[in-house]
């Protein structure tokens, strides 16, 4: 039973909260259609989980980085069967590089996506060995993520078939080593050990570059209080001087009201003396007026 293209590329398009309304929707047009075949296989789909619908979305939305993924998924298979080969470790460790860098990447845009859709990022943890298990998958499975129209989560390939794989293409070296585990490891654990090296490598770049950034940014802090500490203290030297005077004029009218407060006192005497003087002279006149009086 064949599924029409365009009932297949809306289905695996569609949103898994829209899925089944579409799905039924297709259906009853095969079935007008005079498609019963058609229809049955159509209904017979599974709601897609939304790692897959994710995955769907990501080819859509992102076509050249989902066929980037593709052909990292080769490179890395390639690399995988000439390991022992002259120079063949450092082509796996490039190829594998590749494929994390490329995985940020493409982990990013999904996470984006799913909160678009206003799916929980959390999902983006199960989208990750969907992703890994398209290196290798069949052609059939690559070809339909490239398309964005997967039916079915992709499953990663056992070990035997990674082997057969590995053999296929490899130098007759590889198929001895296949036989021998302890072989067949060694150059995949020189190539992690050698990235296990560069990526602490860079954290220690990274973590001198933030004690860098953050000494930086203490001594613009510290040169900034500098700053401001002049500026206080030159408003405490301004302060101080005005200070100063006002004091030295405060003493000034304190002293002149001493003066002024003596010198009243002085003036005070003087006008009883005077007061004195007239009430004598008063007396004096009025004695002198009686006696003329009596004349």
């Amino acid at each position: 039973m064949t599924i029409p293209q365009q009932a297949l590329v809306e289905l695996c398009g569609a949103p898994p909260g829209a899925f089944v309304a579409a799905r039924d929707a297709w259906v009853k047009t095969l079935k007008a259609q005079k498609q019963p075949d058609a229809a049955a296989a159509v209904k017979a789909l599974k709601k897609p989980s939304v790692p897959l619908w994710a995955l769907n979305a990501l080819a859509r939305e992102h076509p050249t980085q989902a066929n980037a993924w593709l052909a990292v998924g080769n490179r890395l298979m390639a690399a995988q069967a000439d390991a022992l080969r002259p120079d063949g470790a450092a082509a796996l460790r490039d190829a594998m590089r590749a494929q994390k860098e490329l995985l940020v990447t493409l982990l990013d845009l999904v996470a984006a996506m799913l909160k678009a859709a206003q799916q929980t990022e959390g999902y983006v943890d199960r989208v990750r060995p969907l992703l890994l298990a398209l290196h290798g998958a069949p052609a059939a499975v690559g070809q339909a993520f490239s398309g964005g129209t997967l039916l079915e989560e992709p499953q990663a390939a056992d070990v035997g078939d990674m082997l057969s794989l590995m053999v296929g293409s490899a130098a007759p070296a590889l198929a001895v080593s296949a036989a021998q585990p302890g072989v067949t490891n060694l150059a995949a654990h020189r190539v992690a050990t050698r990235d296990k090296a560069e990526q602490e490598a860079k954290e220690r770049e990274a973590q001198a570059a933030r004690r860098a950034a953050l000494r930086a940014a203490l001594d613009e802090r510290i040169k900034a209080a500098i700053v401001s500490r002049q500026q206080v203290q030159q408003r405490v030297v301004a302060l101080q001087q005005e200070w100063t005077v006002q004091e030295q004029a405060a003493v000034a009218a304190e002293q002149a009201a001493r003066v002024a407060r003596t010198q009243a006192g002085a003036t005070q005497e003087q006008l009883l003396a005077q007061q004195k003087l007239l009430s004598t002279a008063d007396q004096a006149l009025k004695v002198l007026t009686e006696e003329l009086g009596r004349l």
